[in-house]
């Protein structure tokens, strides 16, 4: 399924058989979650980065939107495992990506 905005400008759902489009959704996928694997801490500091700008409307858009949902629940489990590594130098920067999520679900509803 993929969230796609139709022609009218509405944001709407899309079922799609297996395609090129599904492929390459697929191999984005893989590819972030190797550099999730590579590098959890630039990963989430991307994600944080990202999400800020869309939160303070500088990037704000329906497809940037789309586009940093849709790799933030790529990675959505590729980053627990390697987060005891980094947990005394994390603590603070998980909680600061914890506050965007945050504010960003608020700015949603």
């Amino acid at each position: 399924m993929l969230i796609v905005e139709n022609d009218e400008g509405e944001i709407v759902r899309e079922v799609m058989k297996e395609s090129d489009t599904i492929t390459l959704y697929k191999s984005m996928r893989e590819v972030l979650v190797y550099l999730t694997h590579l590098d959890c801490l630039n990963t989430e500091t991307i994600m944080s980065e990202k999400l800020t700008k869309q939160v303070d409307g500088t990037e704000w858009s329906w497809a940037n939107l789309n586009q940093l949902c849709w790799a933030i629940g790529s990675i959505s489990g590729a980053m627990s495992k390697y987060l005891d590594i980094y947990v005394v130098y994390a603590h603070s920067r998980i909680r600061q990506f914890h506050n965007l999520l945050s504010s960003f679900i608020c700015f949603c509803e």
